[in-house]
């Protein structure tokens, strides 16, 4: 459930950032939203506000939270620890390699791709592109695609669950 939700707000955060970032607006020289550092500056600030707020929030174990010490005396919490150990259980295993060479090539393919569609689908129909605009690209791949790429997401894992073993 927790990754399926964690996708939902990724795909979201796509959609808004990629998709709707790219809309043409109306240029309003007096305001201060037509401006690009303003923005980023509005967006960071939100940011750092949602995180400080995430990590005031009360953990479920928090009293027992700080046990141990990560060298030094210093107080190290349960989970650090326990984080510790896990990855550097990862790097003790013997087919370490074959698993790394995995990880960094599992999505290589794709990552060459996204690279090649921009100039693909910007490029005018006489260099053998699309000759879309950048507001069309924003609104087919950046919106529409990630809102097929979720709702992909949403029936593949109702048919993995559906056809599930006991």
């Amino acid at each position: 459930m927790y990754v399926g939700v964690r996708n939902m707000f990724y795909r979201a955060a796509t959609i808004f950032g990629a998709g709707l970032d790219r809309v043409p607006r109306r240029h309003d020289p007096d305001a201060k939203t037509g401006s690009a550092t303003h923005a980023w500056s509005q967006s960071m600030a939100l940011l750092a506000v949602l995180f400080f707020g995430f990590g005031l929030w009360p953990r479920v174990g928090a009293a027992s939270a700080v046990r141990g010490s990560l060298g030094r005396g210093a107080p190290c919490p349960e989970f650090v620890r326990e984080f510790l150990a896990t990855f550097g259980s990862f790097f003790r295993r013997a087919e370490n390699p074959h698993v790394l060479g995995f990880l960094l090539l599992y999505r290589f393919g794709e990552a060459q791709l996204v690279k090649m569609v921009s100039p693909f689908l910007l490029d005018p129909r006489a260099q053998g592109g699309l000759g879309l605009t950048t507001a069309q690209v924003g609104i087919v791949y950046g919106t529409f695609g990630i809102l097929a790429l979720t709702v992909g997401g949403v029936l593949g894992g109702l048919v993995a669950a559906r056809d599930r073993p006991p």
